[in-house]
This record gives structure tokens, sequence and C-alpha cells, in this order.
């Protein structure tokens, strides 16, 4: 791969190369000297994971190594959550400090086709956790200086499953089947009372058909927030993302609730973020061009604001 990275800059400078890597190496995404940088961002896992616990309570498998609330302030402010510290999933080590890169080096998201294709019934977001929390952990990752990346139908409040498919024969379709069915035996959550497992076939064309979006049933509301949120974020975001050259600091605030600030020049981008049925109390802050929820005072539950305000470096 970085090989191949070297060869494709070394013909062009306009090309942008995304790396989808679980080892979190920041220095694959940091500018050298005598060569060029070899990917231009990674897919943030960490950010899907932090703010997927924060909705769901979901604490199964790698999510485990999520549920610090740390982890939210260090994966939104700096990127990476573990940064060499010991994974109690892998019981081992991971990651490397990413605060000294910029923020658009990682793409975060809340939906993808790894996250919810893998699951046993392909379960959207919006079919595990409120209206509200969804709402809530859009605007903390389509406003991020990180780079946002949408899940197809994830704007217009798609109810469509995405399950896992493929179109494999013979024996690699039987093994496909098989392991599926290991996978997920051991969840009594996808057994039924006769002993069935609850999983869709990978190989149906039936559980293909079953994840082709639904173009009629489109949430003209849901639609109208996620373009909002996408206008504020090329107005307020975008304009100062250039001078943003490092990750932000972060603090906590109560219980699923972070301050991420980051400094851009002579201005602070400023998000605060309760990310929970509670309700927290958050510093005073000018400058705010996004709210989403009950921000006027103390925040009511799954409440997000952004401020752009005067801050020096």
């Amino acid at each position: 791969m970085d090989e191949l990275a070297l060869r494709l800059r070394a013909r062009s400078d306009r090309i942008h190369l995304l790396i989808e890597s679980d080892n979190n190496e920041p220095q694959r995404l940091v500018r050298r000297r005598r060569e060029p940088r070899l990917y231009t961002a990674q897919w943030n896992d960490d950010v899907h994971h932090v703010l997927h616990v924060a909705a769901t309570n979901e604490w199964h498998g790698y999510y485990v190594d999520y549920g610090e609330m740390k982890l939210l302030g260090r994966a939104l402010a700096e990127g990476f959550t573990f940064q060499g510290e010991v994974s109690p999933h892998r019981a081992a080590p991971r990651g490397g400090a990413s605060a000294v890169l910029s923020p658009p080096a990682f793409v975060a998201f809340i939906q993808n086709h790894d996250q919810i294709g893998n699951r046993a019934a392909g379960e959207r977001l919006s079919a595990l956790a409120s209206a509200a929390a969804v709402r809530a952990l859009a605007s903390v990752y389509l406003l991020l200086p990180q780079t946002p990346m949408l899940f197809m139908g994830e704007e217009w409040a798609a109810e469509q499953p995405f399950p896992f498919f493929c179109n494999f024969d013979g024996d690699l379709a039987e093994a496909v089947r098989r392991g599926r069915r290991e996978e997920f035996a051991r969840f009594p959550d996808f057994v039924d009372s006769g002993g069935d497992l609850r999983i869709p076939d990978p190989i149906a064309e039936a559980t293909f058909l079953s994840a082709k979006l639904d173009w009629s049933r489109i949430n003209a509301d849901h639609l109208g927030f996620y373009r909002a949120a996408l206008a504020a974020r090329r107005r307020h975001v975008g304009p100062i993302l250039p001078q943003i050259e490092r990750g932000g600091e972060a603090s906590v605030f109560g219980e699923q609730a972070v301050r991420v600030v980051w400094r851009a020049a002579v201005l602070r981008l400023t998000l605060d973020a309760n990310l929970s049925d509670g309700r927290v109390a958050f510093p005073e802050t000018a400058g705010a061009f996004w709210r989403c929820g009950e921000t006027d005072g103390e925040f009511g539950p799954w409440s997000v604001r952004w401020s752009v305000e005067p801050g020096l470096r």
C-alpha cells in the first residue's frame, strides 16, 4: 500500500488517497520533508465507536474499549482514541499520538457499510437510537473539523437495513453462511425460541434487495436538517479549516458531555455537546452558529452547540 501511494504521488500532486486501517498509525498521514505524504486522510473508526456507544449503550465486542468519556473527547479533538495505551479488547497497545495532525486528515462518520453491514441484521443507527440522539450525533460530526462522510440514505433517514450480502457460489458461499452463523450464535439476542438464528441469509437475493433504498420514502424534515448543518459547515467551519493546524483541546463536563476547542489563528471554534439523557451546564459562549436541542442556559438531553469566537492561540 505504501509503495503504491508513493508511486501514485510521484505521478501527480492532484491525487487524494484515503486509507482504511485499524492500526491508528499517524505517521502515514504526516507530511514528510523528502517524500510526499502517503495518504490524504484515514477513515476514523474511533469517532464512530465513541459516538455509537454514547447513543446506543452497546458494550459488546470492540465497543468495550469506548465507554470512557475522556476517549469521546479525545476522538473528537485529536482523531485517535488509543495513542499507545493498551486496548482492553485487543489486550495490546494500539495507535500513536495524533494531535499534531490537522483535523481534515481524519474522516468522521456515524454510519458506514462496515459498521452497519457487519451487524447481524444490518440495522441502521436510527433503529438503535432515539431520533434526538441521531440528530445530536449528526450535529457533532457534520460540523467537526474532521472530514465528514455520509452513508447512503442517512441524510434522509432511510429505514432500510443494510445486511451483509454477497453472490458467491459453491463452497465459498457455504463458508460465508457458516461463518455468519458461527459469529452470531453466541449472542442470545439473535436466537429465537426454537433455537434458530435470526439473521438474513447472506447469499439470498432477498437479502440484497432488502438493502436497496426506497426513494419514495424520503423524510423531508430530516433531509432539511442535514442540508442546514452542511450549509452551516460551509459558511462557518470551511473558511477557518486551513488555519486549524492541529487537534483541539477536550474537557469533560459530565457523563457523556464534552467541550472541545480548536484554535484557528485569532479565532476559536468550540463544540459543546451533551450526548446523554441528563442535563448539563456549559459555560456561556458568544458567536453560536449551530444549535440542536435545548441549549439556552443549561443544556437539555442530546443537545449540541457550535460557536466561533475571537481567541488567541
